[in-house]
C-alpha cells in the first residue's frame, strides 16, 4: 500500500462527459501521476471519472462501497480494490484510511 492516500468525495449522479465529470478525470490523472492511492465511494459519476483518470496514469484506486446499495448499484470498473461497508461510519473510516488526518479525527 502506498504511504499516502487521498479521499475524494463526489456525486454519483454526474453524467459522463459533463464538465464535473471531466474535472474529476483531470483530478484523477493528476493524483495518479503523483503516485498516491486514491479512495472514493466506488460508484458512478464523479467517482467513476476520478477512478478512470487515476488508472490512465497507472495509479491505484480503492472503492469504499455500501452493502445496502449491493442490489441497486455496481462498483465502477476502474477500481483495484472494493471494500464493502455495512454502514456509513465504516465507509468513512475506509475512505479516510491512510490519509494524513490525525487519528483523533478519523476514529473519535
Amino acid at each position: 500500500m502506498p504511504k499516502d492516500s487521498v479521499a475524494v468525495f463526489g456525486s454519483s449522479r454526474v453524467p459522463a462527459g459533463s464538465p464535473a465529470s471531466s474535472l474529476a478525470v483531470e483530478l484523477g490523472r493528476a493524483l495518479g501521476r503523483r503516485g498516491v492511492e486514491v479512495r472514493c465511494g466506488g460508484y458512478l459519476g464523479v467517482m467513476e471519472g476520478l477512478a478512470g483518470g487515476v488508472k490512465q496514469e497507472g495509479g491505484r484506486v480503492v472503492g469504499c462501497t455500501l452493502d445496502w446499495f449491493a442490489d441497486a448499484r455496481v462498483p465502477n470498473p476502474h477500481l483495484d480494490e472494493v471494500h464493502p461497508s455495512p454502514d456509513l461510519a465504516s465507509r468513512l473510516k475506509c475512505l479516510l484510511h491512510g490519509g494524513v488526518l490525525p487519528e483523533s479525527l478519523v476514529d473519535p
